[in-house]
């Protein structure tokens, strides 16, 4: 319209503007003013790093800018695509937040929201802040260890004791699912795949019977974000999958451990144990290497 007009997208837009298209339009523009708003949380940073090199200093700065940038209220995946917190990625920058400002508040607001809502049969969500109903089953082990993580960080007991009944739910799942030997033994092509929304529950009980199941891992081989990488194979048991879950019942015995429980940690030690020697399953002497997983006898 004629006259003064201010615009302002709304939701976070990054630099993504950088054309304004003016259409059915005559006569004079002139723009006053053109700027992009950060909002940042009152984090100030207390790590540093410098040295004599001026690209790794650049390199610093950016890591550095970007747990800013990437933290509104909550943490955030991106700030325009996926305003939500995957736990594996959330659990990182938490972590991160966390060595650069001397401040646990997003890390622990994280900690206590993905097991603020569970599943009837233990499952929570690996999307937190969103109603996006895929369940990533590496990322609920991934939830255990950040746990874990988050503890020998800060020593907040408090905030263990809080979320350890929902966390031994949730490695339950696991547990129940296991073959003779500890391993996690149900082939991923046999679980639901599909994803999609749900609309949030009206109180702390949710149900995920609709939910599908992806093992994620990696993005190469799930079908998207691919740019023609070697993907994991993910069918029959999967290697990664129960290295993940070795390492959560491990997890599980060291939260245990520190809130006074001796017993349930040492049942999980003793678990854990039985996973790693049954590790030699996966391994390939003839490569050297571990394989992707096995189906039956096939590696």
């Amino acid at each position: 319209r004629s006259g003064r007009n201010r615009w302002l997208p709304h939701g976070f837009s990054s630099g993504r503007y950088l054309t304004l298209i003016f259409r059915h339009f005559t006569g004079t523009i002139k723009i006053d003013q053109a700027g992009i708003l950060a909002s940042r949380p009152p984090m100030p940073p207390v790590a540093s790093f410098h040295c004599e090199r001026p690209a790794l200093n650049d390199v610093w700065r950016v890591c550095a800018r970007s747990q800013w940038v990437g933290t509104q209220e909550a943490l955030m995946d991106c700030p325009t695509r996926e305003q939500a917190a995957y736990v594996g990625d959330g659990l990182l920058v938490g972590k991160w937040l966390f060595y650069l400002s001397g401040d646990a508040r997003h890390w622990r607001h994280l900690i206590r929201e993905m097991f603020a809502v569970q599943s009837s049969d233990g499952l929570i969500k690996t999307q937190v802040f969103s109603g996006m109903k895929g369940i990533l089953l590496d990322y609920l082990l991934l939830a255990i260890v950040g746990v874990r993580d988050y503890w020998q960080a800060t020593e907040d007991r408090d905030t263990l004791r809080e979320i350890l009944p929902a966390a031994d739910r949730l490695i339950d799942w696991f547990m129940r699912r296991t073959d003779d030997a500890g391993l996690f033994n149900i082939p991923i092509e046999s679980l639901p795949s599909r994803i999609g929304w749900v609309t949030p529950p009206s109180s702390a009980e949710a149900t995920f019977e609709e939910c599908g199941y992806i093992l994620f891992i990696d993005h190469p081989g799930t079908g998207w974000h691919n740019i023609a990488e070697p993907g994991l194979e993910r069918k029959g048991q999967n290697t990664a999958l129960n290295a993940l879950y070795g390492i959560a019942l491990r997890s599980m015995a060291v939260i245990h451990r520190a809130v006074g429980t001796a017993d349930a940690a040492e049942r999980y030690e003793a678990e854990s144990r039985r996973v790693n020697a049954a590790s030699h399953r996966f391994w390939d002497r003839r490569k050297g290497l571990f394989s992707d997983g096995r189906m039956g006898d096939h590696l």
